[in-house]
């Protein structure tokens, strides 16, 4: 029998019969455009999540460097030198980022092109549902 196992709550210990609460996910979220940031954040705001933002790409990477997020919410279309699809390729090219879930958002139909282990691990199209998206975030995290 497993001594440990981690639920929503923590990691409850059976031979001490304690329960000790997880550190929060972290979950950054990147898009120029503030207002689908307050919606993101609101809408996962329900769970025991940290919000990290970003309103660029390279922005975002400074963050990714210094604090490893558990997933990252990207627009595709933003300013500077690194849009999403760009700044997923980075991510994924990186051996300590490499695993990092990457969720991206577009109002435009996206194409994406090379090499597979280079793509986001889940595509949204604005409107997006918040629900949609948490159900996927909540998936994501409960299998593992």
């Amino acid at each position: 029998m497993e001594k440990t196992i981690q639920t929503a709550e923590g990691v409850l210990d059976f031979e001490k019969n304690e329960l000790y609460a997880s550190p929060p996910r972290k979950i950054l979220i990147v898009d120029d455009e503030k207002e689908i940031r307050d919606l993101v954040r609101e809408t996962i705001m329900i769970d025991n999540f940290e919000i990290l933002e970003a309103g660029t790409g390279d922005r975002a990477y400074e963050i990714i460097q210094k604090i490893t997020p558990d997933l990252i919410i990207l627009d595709v279309k933003m300013p500077g030198s690194l849009d999403g699809i760009a700044l997923t390729k980075k991510i994924k090219q990186n051996e300590k980022t490499k695993d990092i879930p990457v969720f991206l958002l577009t109002a435009v139909p996206v194409e994406l092109v090379g090499d597979s282990s280079d793509y986001p691990d889940a595509l949204f199209y604005k409107p997006f549902s918040p629900m949609d998206l948490l159900d996927q975030i909540t998936g994501l995290f409960s299998d593992g």
